[in-house]
């Protein structure tokens, strides 16, 4: 339990995928991901200096689940972290959509598209 991880590659923007990819949680999980902002190559590191990230989970319907908090984590390297505020215990069980906006210099460009499935966890205490 504890950190949710994802492949910094998958919190890329500018990179289309034909696939979605997918993390899977339990209710109650603590939701944290550390990502890095890459160039359109996917590889080599962007500073997040004058970038601004912001980040939601919604169903399928387009309800909003939950808008996430983004902290850097280094600016030069542009590594940052994704949390939930809030306990996932109240998340929906099944499959959620999550991405993340960038803003630089008025322009806005969104990363491709994380399904998170959501199980039913047993222990609720």
């Amino acid at each position: 339990m504890g950190w949710r991880r994802v492949r910094k590659s998958q919190l890329t923007t500018g990179i289309g995928m034909s696939r979605l990819r997918k993390i899977n949680i339990k209710q109650g999980e603590t939701f944290s991901v550390d990502g890095q902002y890459l160039e359109d190559d996917g590889i080599t590191p962007k500073p997040l200096i004058g970038v601004t990230l912001k980040s939601q989970v919604r169903t399928e319907s387009d309800t909003l689940v939950a808008t996430l908090t983004v902290s850097t984590l280094d600016a030069a390297a542009g590594t940052y972290r994704i949390t939930a505020d809030n306990s996932t215990l109240t998340w929906p069980v099944g499959q959620l959509f999550w991405d993340i906006k960038t803003s630089s210099e008025s322009i806005d460009r969104v990363s491709e598209t994380i399904a998170i499935v959501v199980e039913r966890s047993n222990t609720k205490i």
